[in-house]
Formats: structure tokens, sequence, C-alpha cells
């Protein structure tokens, strides 16, 4: 059913969007939704939310804190995520939650909720899209002309890019997609998503959002290419696939060209301990002589094979990129100056911040500025967001919709 964010609201009268994050770090799952729900609250200043975001880690209960959060704020329109790392414009932390409430009169949207994600990811993008069109009619009788979608797919399911893709066509031409792939954390081999006060594994979930303003979004990566010194070539034909693992580079197994690597980088690399060189130095994706988008391997095979997080077809033209700490961080801050940019000169009263769990890993202590170089593009803006197994971003001038080791910011408008 199409909710009308005029509705059911308090006799405040506030046309303008507004918006509260908050922020817990409370081991305890009781206390933590509270807490974040409670901070969030304060800045909406009596205002009812219209929807919500929240990211936890997977810690805690994903259900019973989308449950807190609900019962705290008076809205019931929550969609979350469990996450590798939980942000805010307050900080950065693992094992917390995080909450983004919106309070939006002037837009309609609509929540769903998809299973079946690993054997049916198209049937799972059908049930996040089945009243879209509804939806959007409610806006064209409105005159809003602008929607963006919000998506949140189980991360440790292979199927994440296909069922994105779907979305792109359940939807409507050039309809802009973000969102992210739900994470889990060390000694919880969990991902889940949920909505209303349920959460699963192996599910997504959509909220649709229309209204008279475009939402911005800038995505960027900083990750650098080899130099023309190294023993690696700018690029590489991927010459043999099986599903998401490259057989082979070249021709040869596709783990001998990150050995190669690896040395340049004065490391000897072990097939077995390879996973935390792999996911900081991923594989860029050439369209033409750009790097348009980044797949990340995550474990070798005995084969030589690198089982990365999404499919590459035969015949692309890839190379291994390098995670340098500063431009990771500038890299961030130029995808919320787009993000800004693509507001088209309306204020923001929110952002979404999907940043991928692998640039935290390359990061390390200093991931703190990353989210630094965001917050300053967007000072006293209420921000929220995760570490994401996946980063999902498509808008205008920006076509593939799936990506890896990113930095994706989407802002709200007033």
């Amino acid at each position: 059913m199409a909710t009308d964010g005029a509705a059911g609201m308090t006799p405040i009268v506030e046309e303008t969007t507004r918006a509260g994050s908050g922020f817990s770090r409370s081991p305890r799952t009781g206390a933590a939704g509270v807490e974040a729900a409670r901070e969030a609250m304060r800045t909406l200043e009596g205002l009812t939310p219209t929807y919500g975001f929240v990211f936890s880690s997977p810690k805690h209960d994903l259900a019973a804190i989308l449950g807190q959060v609900a019962e705290v704020s008076g809205c019931g329109d929550l969609l979350g995520a469990t996450s590798a790392g939980e942000l805010t414009d307050k900080g950065f932390a693992h094992g917390a939650v995080a909450v983004l409430l919106v309070h939006a009169p002037r837009s309609v949207h609509q929540l769903a909720y998809g299973a079946n994600l690993r054997a049916s990811h198209a049937d799972t993008a059908r049930q996040l899209c089945r009243e879209f069109e509804q939806l959007a009619a409610a806006a064209r009788a409105r005159g809003w002309p602008h929607s963006t979608s919000v998506v949140l797919l189980d991360g440790l399911a292979d199927t994440c890019e296909r069922a994105v893709k779907q979305v792109m066509l359940e939807t409507r031409p050039f309809q802009q997609v973000v969102g992210g792939a739900a994470g889990a954390d060390l000694g919880i081999p969990k991902a889940q998503v949920g909505m209303k006060g349920q959460a699963a594994a192996d599910a997504g979930v959509a909220i649709h959002v229309f209204g008279p303003t475009r939402w911005g979004i800038g995505i960027e990566h900083g990750l650098l290419p080899p130099t023309p010194k190294m023993s690696v070539a700018l690029k590489m034909t991927v010459t043999r696939t099986t599903g998401n693992v490259v057989e082979e580079l070249d021709g040869r197994p596709a783990f001998e060209a990150y050995e190669r690597h690896a040395r340049d980088h004065g490391v000897q690399l072990a097939r077995e301990a390879a996973g935390t060189y792999l996911i900081t130095n991923p594989l860029g994706v050439y369209f033409l002589d750009e790097i348009r988008s980044v797949r990340v391997p995550g474990s070798v095979t005995e084969q030589g094979g690198l089982t990365c997080t999404a499919e590459l077809a035969e015949g692309s033209m890839v190379t291994i990129l390098h995670a340098d700490p500063r431009s990771l961080i500038e890299a961030a801050g130029k995808a919320a100056a787009a993000a800004r940019k693509n507001l088209d000169g309306a204020a923001p009263a929110a952002v979404l911040l999907f940043d991928c769990g692998t640039r935290g890993v390359a990061l390390g202590p200093s991931f703190d500025r990353e989210l630094a170089a965001v917050r300053d593009v967007f000072p006293g803006v209420p921000l929220a967001g995760f570490c994401t197994y996946g980063e999902i971003a498509r808008f205008r001038g920006r076509l593939d919709p799936w990506h890896n080791s990113t930095a994706v910011v989407v802002a709200i408008p007033r």
C-alpha cells in the first residue's frame, strides 16, 4: 500500500523534510535500539517520522531493534540491515546501532520485502517492486516526478547484482536505485535484512520514495591502478570464468597476477592467507579506457581461481587496484560533493552512506577520516549508514548499478 507522507502527522505544520540520526554503542539489544531512536527523535523536535532506516551489528537481534525503534518513534515504516560497521554523524563503531528517521510530508512511499534471494533473484526483485506502478500513479496525481529506490539485500547471497538489475527492469527507465548489501561480523556468519519488525536472511527489502525534488547521489572509490613499472599489466583479459570465479587472466591462473602484484609491494603472498590482500587490492573493471566498476576477490580456489563478489564476463578487461588511504578518503569527499551537486540546488535534509567494508579494512583506524570527509560536505546534516558487502548506485550518468570497494553517498533533499 502506498503511504502518503502527509498523512498521520502531528499538529505541528512542517512542509519541508526533516531528519534525525541516532547512535548507540550499547552491547545490550534491549537498550541499543531505544537509545538510538530516542537520540534521533530529539532532533525531530516532536515531528512524526514518515519512514526510517536502521543499521545494526549482527551481534544484536535485528528484528528486536526494528521493533524498539518503531515503538519509540511511532514510525512503523522502517527498513534495516545487519552491517560490518555502523556509522552516523556522531561517529563509527562495530557492535553498534545507527538510526536515521525522516519526516517527509511532501512524499509518497512504499516498503516491500522479497524472499528466496539465492534461489530466485528475479522473483525477489518482483516482490520488491510489486506495488511500484500504484505508487508512481499516486505521485503523478500530486505532480511529484522524482523517485529513488533504496534496496538492502543479504550480502552473503551471490545473486545480489542480478537482483538489482531486475529491480531496474521492474521500476521504470532511469529510476534512481541506491543501497547496500547487508554484512556479517566475526563469528556470526549470517547477514539479515528486515522491515516493520521482521528480519531474515536470504532476502531483500526496499523503499520506493517519490517527491517533488530529486535525491542527490555520488559514488567514488579512489583505488589506484598499477604503475607502468610494475610487473602486473595495466590491462588483463578475463579469459575463463565459472560463475563468480575468475579462473584465468590472460590465459593463466588468475591468482598468479596477484602473486606478481604482491611481490611488487614487497609481499610474499600465500594462497591460504591471501584474503586481506585480495580485498584491499580488488579488481578494477574497464569500460573502454576508464575503470567503471570494482570486483572484490574473497578467496582463492585450489586451481588458482579468484572467487569474487559478483560475476565477471569472459572478455572483460581488468587490472589490480591498490588502496592508498589518502586517495580513499579524498574519494569519499568527492562522492559527497557529487551527491550535494546532484541535489540541483536543494538543501540537504539527511544523508545515507553506504561504504564498503573493504574500505574499513584498508583504512583501519583512519576510517573516521573517511566519515569526516563526508561530514565536511554536509555540516550539521543528520547522517547514517553502514559498512556493506556491496554497494548499489544507479542514477543519471551511472548505468552500472552494482559496486564494490566504493563509497556511495545519498543526499535526501529538504
